[in-house]
């Protein structure tokens, strides 16, 4: 029996699959005295489940490198699309578990969960590049 099957967190699911395969701190060369990490935790608000994703990056003596990203992710409460909102402010939550004001207006729908994730990566991606370009992903040339 699939409990899961048909489910609004199933296609969220599908997504951490997505952003695991090809988000992971350690594909990043990162060297002290940098850190990245990547955090997973439950968000529910009302008939949207799904997952927020953050990720922290830190330089332990240029601050004006670092970067604080919260995606949050699920199936739209009115339609079969998948929503994104993102904050790179620092600040996530009103109210404990759902999107502030700012990132609800700034939301994205998706047509399905690849999209979405791959949306993440090409961010967090870029995000890393801007950084230290001398950070090369894990397989790439240097």
């Amino acid at each position: 029996m699939k409990i899961l099957k048909g489910s609004k967190i199933e296609r969220a699911l599908k997504v951490v699959k997505l952003l695991e395969k090809h988000i992971n701190p350690a594909d990043y060369l990162v060297k002290e005295p940098e850190f990245f990490s990547a955090y997973l935790s439950a968000y529910d608000n009302g008939r949207e489940q799904g997952f927020s994703v953050q990720f922290h990056y830190l330089h332990s003596y240029d601050s004006s490198k670092n970067f604080y990203d919260a995606y949050i992710f699920s199936e739209s409460r009115h339609t079969d699309d998948m929503i994104l909102y993102h904050t790179d402010s620092g600040i996530v939550w009103a109210g404990g578990s759902m999107p502030n004001d700012d990132m609800y207006g700034k939301r994205r729908e998706f047509v399905d969960e690849v999209t979405l994730a791959s949306c993440i990566i090409k961010e967090i991606d870029a995000k890393m590049m801007s950084r230290n370009s001398k950070i090369p992903r894990v397989g790439e040339a240097k």
